[in-house]
């Protein structure tokens, strides 16, 4: 009956069909509602802007699926920044399929659908891409349809590794130190790879991807300001990568959310659409967070206390409220006792 309640509060206020308030778990597309603070995230664009290797640490349970996707979100619009993005399991690198033909591949196809892109979108020496993307300037096609129509071919062979090389050589003939280098001299894009690894991850998978990484890039003569490679993940996964592996990482430690921040994540999360203008501040207590509150436990461990606060307040009122305020709740209690 009190979940019952529950979901009738919800329609009350105006939330959307399918809203789980109070959980957190943002999508990619609508992670820019995501409250995450400002000085954090200026902290880790600093050290990616000046060190070639980051790992950002989180605590396992603590939104580091949320900060990766909100970093990339804030880095897409940096200038001839061309972003190289990796989740690992959902990339599908959990498990025996991975190899590094595989991982190349993928890194060399990341980086051509990024410059097309690029290209697209910026007015950069078009001739130095004539070779990148194998265009003949005869007057019979302009280049930006031809990119269009590359961007086209990169859709068709994004799992076609055979159909990939044939219509893009220049990815064919030079290995990625080489593409690196290229882009950097010719045009001044830095390359961001950026790697989320989820907590749940296979410990030996994630070592084994790292040691491809570091066979792949350590050694060879890359220009300092042409890569950065950025890790988001727990800090115990970290210290046993740092144990297998010898790099020169910079260590950013990304601290666990406070209540207060809890509360402006809901806020900014969950849009209401009735008429009033109304936000999640003015209909829920805050109290329902910081009751439960426990740096010890996980995020949505803690929403889910959350939730179960609503639900039991819920079935300790006759009438469903607009508003929802364990401060109403605690004076009838204390005013029953009284009488």
């Amino acid at each position: 009956m009190s979940e019952e309640k529950f979901r009738y509060w919800k329609e009350l206020v105006g939330m959307e069909d399918g809203d789980r308030f109070p959980h957190l778990n943002l999508k990619p597309e609508n992670i820019q509602s995501a409250s995450i603070s400002p000085t954090q995230v200026q902290r880790i664009q600093n050290e990616v802007m000046t060190n070639k290797f980051v790992d950002v640490q989180v605590q396992p349970g603590w939104g580091a699926t949320t900060l990766y996707y909100y970093m990339v979100h804030t880095f897409e619009f940096l200038p001839l920044k061309l972003l190289i993005l990796f989740d690992f399991e959902k990339d599908g690198f959990q498990g025996g399929d991975f190899s590094e033909q595989t991982f190349i591949f993928q890194v060399k196809w990341k980086m051509a659908y990024g410059i097309v892109n690029i290209m697209l979108q910026q007015p950069l020496q078009e001739y130095l891409m004539y070779e990148v993307f194998a265009f003949e300037d005869t007057g019979e096609i302009p280049w930006r349809v031809h990119l269009r129509m590359m961007r086209r071919k990169l859709q068709q062979c994004e799992n076609d590794v055979e159909f990939f090389y044939q219509n893009f050589p220049f990815f064919s003939e030079n290995d990625i130190a080489s593409c690196l280098d290229y882009f950097l001299r010719s045009f001044q894009i830095q390359t961001i790879f950026m790697y989320l690894f989820p907590r749940k991850t296979d410990e030996d998978n994630i070592l084994d991807f790292i040691g491809t990484i570091k066979n792949i890039f350590d050694g060879k003569d890359i220009a300092p300001a042409a890569l950065r490679e950025v890790y988001f993940i727990t800090n115990q996964m970290f210290l046993k990568i740092k144990h297998a592996y010898e790099r020169p990482y910079k260590d950013v430690m990304y601290p666990r959310y406070s209540s207060a921040e809890i509360f402006g994540m809901l806020v900014n999360t969950y849009k209401l659409q009735d008429v009033t203008n109304a936000t999640i501040s003015d209909l829920f207590d805050p109290k329902f967070i910081s009751k439960v509150y426990d740096k010890k436990d996980t995020l949505e461990g803690i929403m889910r206390k959350v939730e179960n606060e609503i639900i039991d307040f819920l079935s300790n009122v006759q009438e469903v409220p607009y508003k929802l305020r364990l401060i109403d709740l605690e004076a009838n209690k204390q005013e029953d006792e009284e009488n």
